[in-house]
């Protein structure tokens, strides 16, 4: 009984996440992980240790949390801004009025954050990097 409650509560939970076998992916799914893949080759990917790197060295680095407010209750990246994805491309000059100001973009698991990436390309930024595994591969990190 308890194994099955667990097992529904996970499944419950990648449901909720939106994720599902491959088998079971439905085309809007297909779309949107072709995007995130498409994003992603439009600039540098960064795993969480060249991140860390990339922080310590560069001190014009403008860190952008892309996740909605809710999920900053798990934590954040030191000395990272929080822009919500939707609302990136009208504040992101507030933070980083210059073109060529390096930006280092993150959200929970760098699907989002790449999509960010992408837009932010396409407005003219020219030093954009995205953690790969997001937030939750830098958490993950942190507790090593």
């Amino acid at each position: 009984m308890r194994w099955t409650m667990t097992f529904v509560a996970a499944a419950v939970s990648l449901a909720l996440a939106g994720w599902a076998p491959a088998a079971e992916q439905t085309p809007q799914r297909q779309a949107w992980t072709k995007m995130v893949e498409e994003a992603k080759a439009t600039h540098p990917q960064l795993s969480v240790k060249e991140a860390k790197e990339l922080i310590a060295k560069e001190k014009k680095l403008v860190i952008v949390d892309v996740r909605e407010a809710d999920e900053l209750a798990k934590g954040k990246v030191a000395g990272s801004v929080h822009i919500p994805r939707g609302l990136l491309e009208p504040r992101i000059a507030g933070k980083a009025p210059d073109l060529s100001q390096p930006i280092l973009l993150y959200c929970g698991t760098g699907a989002r954050s790449a999509l960010a990436g992408e837009q932010l390309k396409k407005m003219g930024y020219t030093n954009v990097k995205n953690i790969t595994e997001g937030y939750g591969g830098w958490a993950k990190e942190e507790k090593k």
